[in-house]
């Protein structure tokens, strides 16, 4: 028979390493959306035919939010 205690830790363990990366994705999806809208409003502004901007600001909230998980996966090691 298995200790309860250690289910319980190894169970808590997990939902802590679960809750990190849950959040770090969060993150990335809030880097992405803020770049987008902030994108989309200047392409509004200035009446541009094509959303250049909005599609730039899609890329650049990707390229910090990948950089943000990165950093922190590789602070784990």
């Amino acid at each position: 028979m298995t200790d309860p205690k250690l289910d319980k830790e190894e169970l808590t363990s997990s939902y802590a390493k679960y809750s990190k990366v849950f959040g770090l994705l969060v993150q990335l999806i809030i880097f992405m959306l803020i770049f987008t809208f902030l994108g989309n409003w200047v392409d509004k502004h200035f009446a541009h035919k094509v959303p250049y901007l909005t599609i730039i600001g899609v890329f650049i909230g990707m390229a910090i939010g990948f950089y943000n998980l990165i950093k922190n996966f590789m602070k784990e090691k």
